[in-house]
């Protein structure tokens, strides 16, 4: 319908903010293990994945449940949000809290619904 805005009614739980942004950055995984720092701290790019992907599903399932915000397409958002973190690993940078703060908050605004 013509000059109808969409709202969102597509939340998402926790598990599944985490999953799917594992499902992502899972690919790095099999060609990043060779990083001398994580060897000598008895790390691997699995863990460090693991870490990743909690902390980056705990500050966007904050921001979904801050913002109270109907008009974004949470899983077009999540997905800007994967694409934007794995971007940032492959580069080889790991991304801290205010960069993943910063990155959930573009990928929402991304995913805004069109008015």
């Amino acid at each position: 319908m013509e000059g109808t805005i969409r709202m969102s009614k597509n939340t998402l739980y926790y598990g599944q903010i985490v999953a799917r942004i594992a499902g992502r950055l899972y690919s790095i995984n099999h060609h990043s293990n060779d990083n001398s720092w994580l060897n000598d701290h008895g790390m691997s790019m699995e863990d460090v994945i693991c870490d990743v992907c909690a902390d980056a599903g705990r500050v966007f399932d904050c921001l979904e449940d801050l913002s109270g915000e109907h008009f974004i397409d949470w899983s077009q958002a999540l997905d800007h949000y994967s694409r934007t973190l794995l971007k940032s690993m492959t580069d080889g940078r790991i991304p801290c809290m205010a960069d993943m703060i910063s990155m959930a908050a573009n990928s929402m605004d991304h995913s805004r619904a069109d008015d």
